[in-house]
């Protein structure tokens, strides 16, 4: 059998549009998809922690290490005030957008130099 044009023709067609905003995010389909959210992120700490001495752990030591390394140069050495925080709350509400988006940048930067083969 050759297919015709009027078969080609009553093939469904998909329009693929952009957002009015870049930061509107669509909430019902991320919790229509949360299962397979869930999966990537799982699979994602998986294999990036999979070949380390220590690892799923290190996602917890390794802001940890550095909340108390902050805390024991500029609390103590440096002397930098916190305003009556407690010094490893203050340093730690600093590293998380700072780690986020240091990490977010080097993870996206090697997305644009890696090519797939």
């Amino acid at each position: 059998m050759s297919t015709s044009l009027n078969d080609t023709l009553k093939r469904p067609c998909v329009v693929i549009q952009s957002r009015r905003s870049i930061f509107r995010v669509d909430i019902d389909s991320l919790w229509s998809y949360r299962e397979l959210l869930y999966f990537l992120v799982w699979r994602d700490v998986i294999v990036r922690y999979k070949q380390t001495i220590i690892g799923i752990a290190w996602i917890i030591l390794q802001p940890t290490i550095t909340v108390v390394m902050f805390t024991l140069i500029f609390s103590n050495l440096a002397k930098v005030p916190s305003d009556g925080v407690p010094y490893p709350v203050f340093a730690f509400t600093a590293l998380v957008p700072w780690t986020y988006f240091s990490q977010a940048l080097a993870r996206s930067s090697n997305s644009v130099v890696n090519r797939c083969d």
